[in-house]
């Protein structure tokens, strides 16, 4: 399955004009420049990677606080699969949401979702606010030089003072964010679509950026700010070791067949 999108960016000379960018189910992303571009052929290149797929090292040690929280989750409920349950359930509830808020956003604000309890708390604390006035939703962005993809949640602008934003919904159990708060990778993921947004020229150049957070049981929310300078070097860092860790699993592959045909 693949998703194409329009997304409208500046040439050298000022003026605007449409490129296309594609997602596939592997969340891997492709850009195709108008029939009169000026960078490449029109065609759609080779897949690249996303952001997140970039960052994925930067977890930390996720695998050990996600076994003590699936042994509790067996232990509280008798159920050895309750983790993978819970997990399925966020999951669900999480695109439930993402999709609640596109077609808010999609609709001028005229949809809203008065039965999910998270988008209404979205509602309140950030889609309803005046200075939070949302131009896309969804939005596929692709890095033509750096070569990486990815896809923003929300763009808005601040109709006073004509200020950007770049937005990324989150959601959370309460327990979990009290304890472990806004992981380090979240922050570096908006610093890439930043970076994304610059390099494609596109006609939204964010200053700010912000990570909504929202407890699942729909009780509140925290908006968290990105220091986009700051964690835009994390993600060129971050960027640098990924690649050095493809490189180093191609070679240890080729080795490993060679001792295999040997």
């Amino acid at each position: 399955m693949e998703d194409i999108q329009e997304h409208i960016i500046k040439d050298g000379k000022g003026k605007t004009k449409p490129v296309f960018i594609s997602r596939n189910g592997k969340h891997q992303y492709k850009i195709k420049y108008s029939e009169d571009g000026d960078w490449v052929k029109p065609y759609y290149g080779n897949a690249v990677p996303s952001a997140t797929s970039i960052i994925k090292h930067l977890e930390g040690d996720t695998f050990g606080i996600g076994m003590a929280w699936a042994m509790k989750l067996a232990k509280q409920s008798g159920e050895p699969y309750q983790a993978r349950i819970e997990s399925e359930k966020a999951m669900e509830s999480g695109n439930e949401l993402h999709d609640c808020i596109d077609r808010f956003i999609k609709s001028n604000g005229s949809d809203i979702a008065e039965d999910n309890i998270m988008f209404n708390t979205w509602y309140r604390d950030v889609g309803s606010l005046p200075e939070n006035k949302f131009l896309k939703g969804e939005l596929f962005v692709y890095a033509p030089y750096s070569e990486f993809g990815g896809t923003i949640d929300g763009i808005s602008m601040n109709p006073d003072t004509g200020e950007i934003t770049i937005w990324d919904w989150k959601t959370k159990e309460r327990g979990s964010f009290e304890k472990y708060g806004s992981p380090i990778k979240d922050h570096v993921q908006l610093a890439g679509y930043f970076l994304a947004l610059r390099e494609m020229g596109s006609i939204y150049a964010p200053v700010k950026a912000n990570i909504v957070y929202l407890m699942r049981d729909g009780s509140s929310s925290k908006v968290v700010p990105v220091d986009l300078e700051f964690n835009e070097g994390l993600f060129a860092q971050s960027f640098d070791l990924y690649k050095t860790l493809r490189v180093a699993k191609n070679r240890n592959s080729n080795l490993n067949s060679s001792l295999v045909g040997a």
